[in-house]
């Protein structure tokens, strides 16, 4: 006979402890309150002194982005509660879908705009790329009319899946960069790390490894163009996209200088893009935004067509 134990199978749950008792639960938040009343939090207060000072900069150095984008915002926040109210019949059958990511994107865009004011960069590109896929994913939709809801995972799922990289790169053949970037900070923050490992590779170099806050101008450069991009996309989008039909309304001639606002300040913020002048990635990508929504248009039009063929007649990219 084997001297080997037998083994039996176990569950996980088997390993799992109990929840407390009221007595532990008691005894747990009479220690937890001790050490906190006990505690240094100066640290926390430090962050915070910054983050008010990064503000005040932000205001005195890029106070003219500040108050553009908080009107675009503004602007694409009034104008989505109202098309809840007005004749959407004459949309394309997807359009509704492609309406709800554009809205659920624009806290989002909020948010990063809070994150860069605070100077927490990193974590600001990071909400930007979530931005940019839903985008991607409202261009995913006209494309695939036979699948729109795979631009998001489900089970069960047959055709097409949505995939942000192959669509830039293979499908849609863009030298756009953004993703990649956006990757290295939204990948646990990939950039940093590998930065901080090289540096401390080299010979006879010393490097404190702690949690830093430092204004950063180049990072906010970075920010802010990544962030415009986006506006001018959404702004783009409800533009072009989502204008709900007002013909028949009585309130006509309350409505048109809303949409007609709407219309200007998505023509400025895309001109403002077209004519970038600092970087031709930017007007290159302008052109290609204004591509983007022939392709839409144009396969919502008429959604038996071959989108790639489509795409490639607009382009001439073979």
């Amino acid at each position: 006979m084997s001297n080997t134990p037998a083994t039996t199978s176990r569950s996980a749950s088997d390993n799992t402890p109990p929840p407390r008792t009221q007595e532990e639960s008691i005894n747990l938040i009479a220690r937890l309150d001790a050490l906190t009343n006990a505690s240094d939090t100066t640290q926390f207060v430090n962050i915070q002194d910054y983050e008010a000072q990064h503000l005040a900069y932000m205001g005195r150095e890029y106070g003219r982005f500040m108050n553009q984008f908080e009107m675009f915002f503004c602007a694409m926040i009034d104008y989505a509660d109202n098309i809840n109210y007005l004749d959407k019949s004459h949309w394309p059958i997807n359009r509704g879908f492609q309406f709800v990511i554009a809205v659920r994107s624009l806290k989002q865009l909020r948010s990063a705009y809070m994150l860069l004011n605070s100077g927490a960069y990193e974590d600001a590109i990071t909400i930007l790329r979530s931005a940019y896929e839903s985008f991607l994913r409202i261009v995913f939709v006209s494309c695939h009319p036979e699948c729109p809801y795979n631009a998001y995972d489900a089970k069960g799922q047959t055709g097409t899946q949505f995939n942000a990289t192959n669509m830039v790169n293979l499908d849609l053949k863009l030298n756009w960069t953004k993703y990649g970037i956006a990757s290295a900070f939204a990948h646990s923050n990939k950039y940093q790390v590998w930065g901080d490992m090289i540096e401390l590779a080299e010979k006879n170099k010393r490097k404190l490894i702690t949690l830093t806050y430092e204004k950063d101008d180049d990072m906010i450069g970075l920010v802010i163009n990544f962030m415009m991009f986006l506006v001018a996309v959404y702004l783009g989008a409800f533009d072009q996209l989502f204008t709900p039909n007002i013909s028949g309304h009585a309130e006509r001639d309350k409505l048109q200088p809303h949409i007609d606002k709407l219309h200007e300040y998505a023509q400025i913020s895309h001109e403002a893009l077209r004519t970038h002048n600092v970087h031709e990635y930017w007007r290159q990508t302008a052109v290609d935004v204004e591509h983007i929504f022939e392709l839409i248009k144009t396969m919502d039009a008429d959604p038996t067509l071959d989108w790639k063929k489509t795409w490639k007649g607009i382009t001439g990219v073979p």
